[in-house]
C-alpha cells in the first residue's frame, strides 16, 4: 500500500491542473468493491478539480485521528509557501491548485500513518 501511495502522491505533486486520469487513478486507489459509487467519466470523481470531492474523500479515507480540517490547513499552508503567505484562492490558478494540494496533502498524511503502523 506504501508503494501506491507514494506513486500516487507522486502524480499528484507533479498536476498543475485538474486531470481526470489522475482523477480514476485517485478513485481506484481508494474505492472499495461493493460501496463505492461506479466509476462515471463524464460527472463523478472530480477529485483534482473539486475542493467539495477532495475534501469528501479526505473525511472519508481519513483515520479517524487525522481530521480534514487538518488536512486543509496543511493543502493551504503548501500552496501559501508557492505563492506567498497572501495566498489568493480568488485568482484561478491557485484555486485549481486547491483540490491538488488538499489530495497532496491527505496522501501524505496517509503515508505518515502507514510509516508509523510499519514501525518506520
Amino acid at each position: 500500500m506504501r508503494e501506491k501511495l507514494t506513486e500516487l502522491l507522486g502524480k499528484v505533486e507533479a498536476a498543475k491542473e485538474p486531470d481526470r486520469r489522475l482523477d480514476y487513478e485517485v478513485f481506484a486507489a481508494f474505492a472499495v468493491p461493493g460501496e463505492a459509487n461506479p466509476w462515471d467519466p463524464k460527472d463523478g470523481h472530480l477529485y483534482t478539480s473539486s475542493v467539495d470531492a477532495a475534501l469528501g474523500l479526505a473525511e472519508r479515507v481519513a483515520p479517524r485521528s487525522i481530521q480534514w480540517a487538518e488536512i486543509l490547513r496543511e493543502a493551504t499552508t503548501v500552496l501559501s509557501r508557492r505563492y506567498g503567505w497572501h495566498c489568493n484562492f480568488s485568482r484561478p490558478g491557485q484555486l485549481q491548485e486547491l483540490p491538488l494540494a488538499i489530495l497532496g496533502s491527505l496522501l501524505t498524511a496517509l503515508l505518515v500513518q502507514t510509516e508509523a503502523s510499519d514501525g518506520r
